[in-house]
């Protein structure tokens, strides 16, 4: 009887031993949304402002800086334009920034044909970027940035 009870006490330790093992790792995949992330990536001049002002900042520089380098360049249209054209771009976990496409109308291609080549030196004219956080972690993001293109004609 006492054999049994000690074979059976046998079993039950290494039976049990997968169900209070405290070396389980826990997959940390499985709990992470990919759609957000916890901050924005953000500019030097953006860095001592709260999260919001910071992601606003963020948007507000991206934009003045691109408008900077279009107005630099001399447009002449026929006729006005006024138009939105989306820029996607990612911005990796290392700082980095790349330009992935432009989405806009075959008439701005036509009318204004060297905008895509601005867009893109504007784009790596952009200074190193903090990039977004996300668990304690750097991350590379995705983003996508409407911009109005309002030429006038002469």
């Amino acid at each position: 009887m006492r054999n049994c009870f000690i074979l059976v006490l046998i079993l039950f330790y290494f039976g049990a031993c997968d169900y209070f093992s405290f070396n389980k790792k826990e997959d940390l995949r499985a709990n992470l949304d990919f759609t957000s992330v916890d901050a924005y990536p953000t500019f030097v001049s953006c860095e001592n402002l709260d999260e919001s002002e910071k992601t606003a900042c963020f948007k507000q520089e991206i934009r003045k800086r691109i408008a900077s380098t279009l107005a630099e360049a001399d447009f002449t249209v026929q006729d006005e334009i006024d138009e939105t054209i989306v820029i996607h771009f990612t911005i990796y976990k290392t700082g980095e920034i790349k330009l992935k496409s432009i989405q806009s109308s075959p008439e701005i291609h036509d009318i204004l044909p060297s905008l895509d080549s601005l867009l893109k030196v504007s784009i790596k004219k952009l200074p190193k970027i903090k990039p977004a956080i996300k668990k304690g972690f750097s991350v590379t993001t995705q983003y996508k940035l409407p911009v109005k293109i309002s030429v006038k004609s002469q």
